[in-house]
């Protein structure tokens, strides 16, 4: 993400799942904020791990930032990682690496351990609403 004034207080995600395999129950996502290393992502910015829970929805879903009090300092990349059910009670199905998104290109990787990859044919369309 490259705002156009800095600093930043990130205050919402929003994205559009269009592939959403989902039963009525709610999932974890982990929200990761990561530095811009080579026109790469870099090191984890956030000190603390952000895990929210929510149903989800085909279409667009918001995620409330604005509890955890992140302000940025300069361009980064957003994570999302879908996480496997922590409660053992949902049926859901996705591939359970993690997206970086970038203007008009998307990384992923399966595990911390990984090197980024980026995806060729793939789209998320995401946006963040911040404070400046």
């Amino acid at each position: 993400m490259k705002p156009r004034k800095l600093p930043v207080k990130i205050e919402k995600l929003n994205i559009a799942f269009s592939w959403v395999d989902q039963q009525n129950d709610s999932v974890y996502f982990r929200i990761n904020f990561y530095a811009v290393t080579d026109s790469m992502p870099g090191s984890n910015i956030l000190m603390q791990d952000i895990v929210v829970k929510r149903l989800i929805q085909q279409g667009w879903n918001e995620f409330d930032l604005r509890f955890f009090n992140i302000v940025m300092y300069e361009n980064f990349f957003v994570g999302i990682k879908w996480l496997t059910d922590l409660d053992q009670k949902s049926d859901s199905r996705f591939s359970y690496g993690v997206v970086m998104i970038r203007p008009r290109t998307v990384y992923s990787r399966n595990s911390f351990f990984e090197e980024w990859v980026k995806l060729s044919g793939f789209a998320i369309s995401m946006n963040i609403e911040v404070l400046y």
